[in-house]
């Protein structure tokens, strides 16, 4: 069954704008030609799209323009990103203050995975926007769908620099995602030993397990790490942690696989007993 411009329009105002933020700009200007009487109903969404335009065009003067207008909402999504997020995944630092000079509560808005502005901009390593998003009131502990927060993007990628500026703002190093990941098994599942070092310095817990049970020494370990290892163990990872995965497995019995010799030979130094079986009744010998 066909649905006639007359019949949308028949709508509550309320609904009918629910229904236009999910059409194409093609249907949106269709509708408002065919319906002029309703055209400041649709003109925001209208303008939302030539102001998503603008930016990712790189075009300032028509997005400051556009910003401007008391009809357009600043927090609307757009294919899951919100104004800000387009601006500061562009890079673009003018448009970036332009917006939050108009509306700090775009601070707050998070895209369609979750992820607030300043994720963003540590995801994309926009460190001077970061920096700015930082000292107008953006959360640093903010998380997304998955749990994760601005730390969690930087530890995992290896930025050093970016970790050092989220940690001075007050990053926490103890919160975990969904999956009960931190911070520092994130860095140390992907060998960033400076990092590592920081989120200790800064308290990070050395022994926490994600949901598989895995631990940072698990990881080291797996990686065949060894700088990875001592630093673990010096700073107080144990050795003779046990159900580090679902098949009962010490990190000893990890090493032995890897015959990972000088790894085995310092976990039994500070302590890791070779007997321990894992659920099979398998011991690392």
């Amino acid at each position: 069954m066909s649905i006639r411009p007359s019949d949308f329009f028949r709508l509550p105002n309320e609904l009918l704008l629910i229904v236009a933020t999910k059409l194409n700009q093609r249907d949106l200007v269709f509708l408002s030609c065919t319906c002029k009487s309703n055209f400041n109903l649709l003109k925001s969404a209208l303008a939302e799209f030539k102001l998503f335009d603008a930016l990712l065009d790189g075009n300032d003067d028509l997005a400051r323009q556009l910003t401007g207008q008391p009809f357009i909402d600043l927090s609307v999504l757009h294919k899951g990103l919100s104004l800000l997020h387009v601006a500061v995944a562009q890079g673009n630092p003018c448009i970036t203050a332009w917006l939050i000079s108009k509306s700090k509560r775009l601070l707050e808005v998070h895209d369609g995975t979750g992820q607030t502005a300043l994720m963003s901009a540590v995801c994309w390593k926009e460190e001077n926007i970061s920096r700015f998003l930082i000292d107008k009131g953006a959360s640093v502990n903010a998380q997304d769908d998955s749990g994760f927060t601005a730390l969690h993007f930087a530890a995992e990628d290896g930025d050093t620099s970016m970790v050092s500026q989220l940690l001075e703002a007050g990053a926490s190093v103890l919160l975990a995602d969904s999956n009960g990941w931190t911070a520092v098994l994130l860095a140390v599942k992907e060998n960033h030993v400076p990092i590592v070092v920081k989120l200790i310095t800064q308290g990070a817990n050395p022994n926490a397990k994600n949901s598989s049970g895995q631990n940072a020494l698990y990881w080291a370990v797996r990686n065949g790490n060894m700088d990875m290892v001592r630093l673990l163990i010096n700073n107080g990872a144990d050795p003779k942690s046990i159900d580090t995965d679902k098949d009962g497995n010490t990190v000893l019995h990890w090493a032995a696989r890897r015959r990972s010799r000088d790894i085995i030979r310092l976990l039994v130094m500070r302590g890791a007993d070779l007997r321990v079986e894992n659920s099979e009744g398998v011991t690392s010998l």
